[in-house]
């Protein structure tokens, strides 16, 4: 389709949207606050996640609201119902939260309004119809409203043909989108990856020419790439995109990410370890402080890395580390077997860092030690009880082997 294809579409779409029966399970709660605006004759919308995944016969986990009411009208016509608590959220920005018996988290109502400014917090907002209202909306899946007047979904961008046909999309001019908030690159990419998708190609070429994350606070970056992660139906799928966009730069500034290991495991800490394993620990503790994981993230990642190059001498400083932080058994075996660690090794580890101490201080000090000597003793009981532990893992190993 060429661009002049696109821009007839589009005007198409916005002067007559696609409208599609659609049998949405709504919560008795949403119901009931959509009847308060039925009686206000206000229009009154389900937007984004929800419309989304029920057209992929997925189970909402949330519910965004949108509305024509203006922030206090919206306040007067909750208050008419002695059971809802309200609070004003963002009120400048046009957003309420309505509390129900149902649901203590609430549900956000927004009106529709066009953004000015740029950036997550627009500086300013001016409130108006549905139609301007979808353009601000970062992807074509995430920018249908659910009618609950009339049970059909609005579609002003393609977002339904988009979701048939398994691409992700940016609503209108996609530079601009990007523009408007950086992190939504990450976003296309995540949904992508979630729906086993591809983006749009000016979606891709978009990112290809500006794929810079100024202004996105290391936090939202980390979220997003956790998330991702999370939720990709292939991980490869998610980290080939983010390689052929050059997005690696920006999510771990400094550091040298490891492409060539092709895995699926969903562990976070295991996945994040195989991909940073060419970095000194001192590097990876740096960087990733600077983008906001937690103490026992870096911990987590940092052992990982290290622990393929475990040895006599570091045993016993990895066996206090490893019960220190209290890595699950099972991210350090799916670390393994995709660094390609034998199994049985890690056995031996586990079973080396769940034992006693080879010897105890009090022993030590029977035997005439006093202070640095006492901890050295420890330390070279500890690592000798490690070596033995190998040894009889390698003589179990050639007994299978020459029987």
């Amino acid at each position: 389709m060429n661009l002049l294809h696109e821009y007839i579409k589009e005007l198409i779409l916005e002067q007559s949207p696609i409208r599609m029966r659609l049998n949405m399970r709504v919560p008795n709660d949403v119901r009931k606050i959509a009847d308060l605006f039925k009686t206000a004759n206000k229009e009154f919308y389900i937007v984004g996640g929800a419309v989304r995944d029920t057209l992929m016969n997925k189970t909402p986990k949330d519910y965004d609201l949108a509305t024509n009411a203006q922030p206090q009208e919206v306040i007067d016509i909750l208050s008419q119902d002695p059971e809802l608590r309200v609070k004003p959220v963002g009120e400048a920005f046009g957003v309420i939260l309505v509390k129900t018996p149902e649901s203590t988290e609430g549900y956000e109502i927004a009106t529709f309004r066009k953004d000015i400014g740029s950036g997550r917090r627009p500086e300013a907002v001016e409130f108006t119809s549905i139609e301007s209202d979808v353009k601000r909306r970062d992807l074509t899946i995430n920018a249908l409203f659910y009618d609950m007047n009339s049970g059909e979904v609005v579609d002003y961008v393609g977002g339904i043909e988009d979701i048939k046909n398994g691409v992700i999309r940016a609503v209108g001019d996609p530079s601009q989108r990007f523009q408007e908030d950086k992190l939504r690159i990450l976003r296309a990419v995540r949904f992508a990856a979630k729906l086993g998708s591809d983006l749009d190609p000016k979606t891709k070429d978009a990112i290809l020419q500006d794929n810079d994350l100024e202004g996105v606070t290391p936090e939202r970056i980390r979220d997003e790439l956790i998330k991702g992660m999370a939720s990709a139906k292939s991980i490869n799928h998610l980290l080939e995109m983010l390689e052929d966009l050059n997005l690696y730069p920006q999510i771990f500034p400094g550091l040298n990410v490891n492409t060539n290991t092709k895995t699926e495991i969903k562990n976070i800490p295991a996945q994040l370890a195989l991909m940073l394993s060419d970095n000194d620990q001192e590097n990876i503790t740096q960087t990733l402080k600077s983008m906001k994981y937690t103490n026992n993230e870096i911990s987590a990642i940092k052992f990982l890395v290290s622990f393929s190059m475990i040895d006599k001498s570091s045993a016993p400083i990895m066996k206090k580390e490893f019960n220190r932080i209290r890595l699950d058994h099972n991210t350090l075996r799916e670390y393994a077997q995709a660094a390609g660690i034998s199994q049985k090794a890690i056995d031996v580890f586990v079973k080396f860092a769940s034992s006693p101490p080879a010897v105890s201080a009090q022993d030590l000090m029977s035997q005439g030690l006093e202070g640095p000597e006492i901890g050295k003793a420890m330390q070279s009981a500890e690592s000798d009880a490690y070596a033995m532990m190998l040894k009889e893992l390698r003589e179990y190993i050639r007994t299978i082997l020459t029987a």
